[in-house]
């Protein structure tokens, strides 16, 4: 769990979704070779017959693919996990990375400048997108990468930039000159005549 800090509090928390491009090609090829493993055990897949320990060429040629579909499902669930989670909070955005060791970047709301959505076809159909949030000069990126409904995602993260704005203060920004205290200050002049004496 991420640590945050005094008042801090997580408004949202959201990962990588199943649906995102990356993963959901792994995901589908696993399905693809479970179903094959159980059409090949229910005969509609025909196999060279031999028998090993007992065990026939079709239930030992199923039990490999369904073990292999499992396998895939299961190293794309890790690296789905491992590819990390976001916070929301109301000071900051916080991006974790990693399994065992974990990688923490945070981005202050008074930081960010700017804030870019980017989807390919297959993710606008389902809804998915990366918010690319960098800071002044690109000093620093973070990139919230596979969320779904970004765009809602994005609204939350404006609405607590627009409450830690500060209003514009003129007489902060551009305050009054002031003489310095080396020069001299000039003597009133005495404007009035004095009367000569004969």
């Amino acid at each position: 769990m991420v640590e945050l800090g005094a008042g801090e509090e997580i408004a949202v928390s959201f990962c990588h979704s199943r649906l995102d491009s990356r993963f959901l090609k792994y995901y589908v090829l696993g399905l693809i070779i479970i179903a094959m493993g159980v059409a090949v055990y229910a005969g509609y897949v025909q196999v060279p017959f031999f028998e090993i320990y007992g065990f026939s060429s079709m239930t030992l040629t199923s039990l490999v693919l369904v073990a292999l579909g499992i396998i895939a499902w299961l190293f794309t669930e890790l690296k789905k996990i491992a590819s990390g989670r976001y916070y929301v909070t109301n000071q900051r955005i916080i991006a974790e990375k990693g399994i065992l060791k974990t990688n923490t970047d945070a981005i202050t709301f008074s930081m960010i400048v700017n804030i870019k959505i980017s989807q390919n076809f297959l993710n606008k159909i389902f809804h998915i997108g990366h918010i690319e949030i960098s800071t002044a000069r690109g000093h620093q990126e973070i990139v919230l990468s596979g969320i779904k409904n970004p765009g809602q995602i994005e609204n939350i993260i404006y609405k607590y930039i627009e409450s830690h704005e500060k209003p514009f203060d003129k007489e902060q920004e551009q305050p009054k000159y002031q003489r310095p205290q080396y020069y001299p200050q000039r003597q009133p002049v005495n404007t009035q005549r004095r009367r000569r004496r004969y």
